[in-house]
């Protein structure tokens, strides 16, 4: 169960969403982080701005996005409010670490701020912050550095993309969900939603079997790494997969990363280098 938490008052959007913006938050969410730990699962935050998307009668201002939108009446956001906007990310997840959560997903999904930047519909800037994909993924990187940066080493950071909507193509999402597992995103979460033109839905299936298979071979270049680098193990060990579950490898230098709906790691056999592997979709 996930329920988003935005970033900045101007970023709600809508009533009654939970806060992160202020430090007077953070005793409620560490209630919040402690009752959902009591139960023995991970707590963590969603981390949101709803952008262009945030109703101005709600925020009582301007809504803002990467460019100007006549639909919505947003404004671009001036390079300095940018730049403030992925410090206010950071800050957010500090607040989370901070009330006792395990960590936080950035959400840049469902066409909310950080999706108006990755996007070439909606983002048509000309500074930093827009033009190619690697400008235009500038604020989802500069944020996710800085939570690595000023949380510890072991606070758990995810991120929840959009791939085929919202203006995003296949090949780009699968880019931006490449790099963010090379930068040590623990998780990527891919949401798409319903109500697409799709031709079928095989060729819906068939699409975004792609895409997982590129982050099955990022994945895979991830853990070689940490294996020449002496850190698998540990690694391993500490790892708790979720979606991304090791399958059965012949040998260390060929691991493979299977993406399972539904499934969960019950257990990690270092020496017999399995994962045995439950089936809670039932």
């Amino acid at each position: 169960t996930d329920c988003a938490a935005h970033v900045q008052a101007a970023g709600q959007g809508f009533p009654g969403q939970l806060g992160i913006f202020d430090d007077i938050h953070v005793g409620g969410l560490a209630r919040l982080a402690a009752a959902i730990r009591h139960h023995g699962s991970l707590a963590m935050v969603q981390l949101r701005h709803a952008g262009l998307r945030s109703p101005p009668d709600l925020i009582g201002a301007q809504p803002l996005s990467a460019s100007n939108d006549e639909k919505t009446g947003a404004r671009a956001l001036a390079t300095a409010e940018v730049e403030q906007l992925a410090d206010d990310f950071v800050r957010a997840a500090l607040r989370a670490e901070q009330a006792g959560f395990d960590g936080v997903q950035v959400h840049g999904a469902h066409g909310y701020v950080i999706g108006q930047f990755l996007s070439p519909a909606s983002n048509r800037r000309s500074d930093r912050y827009g033009g190619s994909l690697e400008k235009r993924c500038r604020l989802l990187f500069d944020i996710l550095a800085g939570i690595r940066e000023h949380c510890r080493p072991d606070f758990i950071v995810g991120a929840r993309l959009s791939p085929e909507r919202f203006g995003m193509s296949l090949e780009e999402s699968t880019v931006i969900a490449r790099r963010l597992i090379e930068r040590g995103v623990r998780f990527v979460q891919l949401w798409h939603g319903a109500g697409q033109p799709w031709d079928s839905h095989d060729d819906l299936e068939k699409r975004h079997r792609a895409l997982a298979g590129q982050c099955d071979q990022a994945i895979g270049a991830l853990l070689k790494d940490l294996k020449q680098r002496g850190l698998l193990q540990e690694t391993l060990r500490e790892w708790e997969p979720d979606r991304a579950v090791l399958r059965k490898p012949d040998d260390m230098d060929s691991l493979d990363v299977a993406w399972r709906t539904g499934v969960a790691a019950t257990g990690l056999d270092l020496d017999a280098r399995e994962v045995r592997l439950a089936d809670t979709s039932k």
